[in-house]
C-alpha cells in the first residue's frame, strides 16, 4: 500500500486543535467522546460512517478504534471521519471510476509523549509577532509518525488500490498538569484512500486498507511498549 509523510505542513495556527476537543465546529452535534471510557458508544458517535455501515471494512474499523482506545494498545484517538464512495475525479492518478476517503486522528495514551519540548517558547513567539515558525515536534511524536509510515509502507505492498497520508497536526492537551504554555505538541494524523470500479469493489479495497492498518497498529503500539512508553 502506498503510504508517504505529506509534504504539507499542518501546523498553521487555523488547523491548532485541542483534546479533548468539546464539538465540530462544522457540526455542533457533533461531540467529542472518549471512547477508553466509552467503547460502547462507537458505532452510534461515528455518523460519517452510518450510511456504510452494511459493509465489513466499516464494521471493522469500528473494531479498530474500539482496540486502539482499549487495554491492549498503547495509543488513543480522538476523531475520525468517512467521506463515503464518490466518482474519482482524478483518474489519471488511479485509473478506478470510484474512491472513497476519510482520515483518523490518534496520539500516545501517555499525553506528556505528545508535548513539544518548544511548547513555551512558541507560545511566546505567537503573542509577540504574527511571523512565528510552525510548533516543532518532540521527538517521540515524530518517532511514533516515522514509524508509521515505517511499518505501513512495508505492509501489503502489492495491495495497489490503497493509499496512506502521514502528518501531524498542532494539539493543546488540555487536560495535562502544566503551565498552559507547555501544554501544545501534536497528533498524528492519518488521511486514507481506496479505489474501485463500483461500489462493492471500493469498500472491498477499504476494507483491505483498515486490516493493512490494524496489523500496523499492533506493531506499532509493541514497539511502544517495548520502549516504556
Amino acid at each position: 500500500m502506498r503510504t508517504y509523510i505529506s509534504a504539507k505542513d499542518y501546523s498553521e495556527d487555523y488547523l491548532l486543535r485541542e483534546h479533548p476537543w468539546t464539538h465540530s465546529l462544522d457540526n455542533p452535534d457533533e461531540q467529542y467522546i472518549d471512547f477508553n471510557a466509552h467503547p460502547e458508544l462507537i458505532e452510534e458517535s461515528l455518523g460519517s460512517f452510518k450510511p456504510w455501515a452494511g459493509y465489513e471494512g466499516v464494521r471493522q474499523f469500528y473494531e479498530l478504534i474500539k482496540w486502539l482506545n482499549g487495554p491492549e494498545s498503547r495509543l488513543e484517538t480522538n476523531d475520525c471521519r468517512f467521506e463515503g464512495v464518490e466518482v474519482n475525479l482524478y483518474k489519471g492518478e488511479q485509473p478506478k471510476q470510484f474512491v472513497c476517503r476519510g482520515s483518523l486522528m490518534f496520539f500516545y495514551r501517555s499525553l506528556h509523549y505528545n508535548v513539544s519540548p518548544e511548547s513555551e517558547e512558541w507560545v511566546i513567539s505567537r503573542l509577540t509577532s504574527d511571523q512565528a515558525k510552525p510548533l516543532s515536534p518532540g521527538e517521540q511524536i515524530a518517532w511514533l509518525r516515522d514509524t508509521c509510515h515505517y511499518y505501513l509502507d512495508q505492509l501489503n505492498p502489492d495491495f495497489k488500490w490503497g493509499a496512506l497520508e502521514i502528518s501531524l497536526f498542532t494539539t493543546k492537551y488540555k487536560t495535562l498538569p502544566l503551565p498552559e504554555a507547555a501544554k501544545f505538541g501534536h497528533e498524528v494524523v492519518f488521511k486514507f484512500w481506496a479505489w474501485g470500479d463500483d461500489d462493492e469493489e471500493t469498500m472491498a479495497n477499504f476494507q483491505e486498507l483498515v486490516s493493512t492498518l490494524w496489523d500496523g497498529f499492533k506493531l506499532i503500539s509493541g514497539e511502544i511498549t517495548q520502549l516504556g512508553g
